[in-house]
């Protein structure tokens, strides 16, 4: 997203930063910058930033529920 960051969706255990990232995000414009997590309870207690370049946060996504 243009003058926010981009969204990376993690669905297994490891969620590493591709190389060229910092690049494509440096694309989104001054404060593109920071790259979120969409992580699965099961991996967002375990979360861990990968690097320093790139701001990193995660997003608890919770299971879905029948209703």
């Amino acid at each position: 997203m243009p003058q926010f960051g981009g969204f990376q969706v993690t669905v297994g255990k490891t969620h590493d930063i591709k190389a060229g990232a910092a690049d494509d995000l440096a694309k989104l414009g001054p404060d593109g910058n920071q790259l979120f997590f969409l992580l699965p309870p099961l991996y967002y207690k375990s979360f861990t930033k990968k690097g320093k370049e790139i701001r990193q946060f995660a997003i608890l996504v919770p299971y879905p529920e029948e209703i």
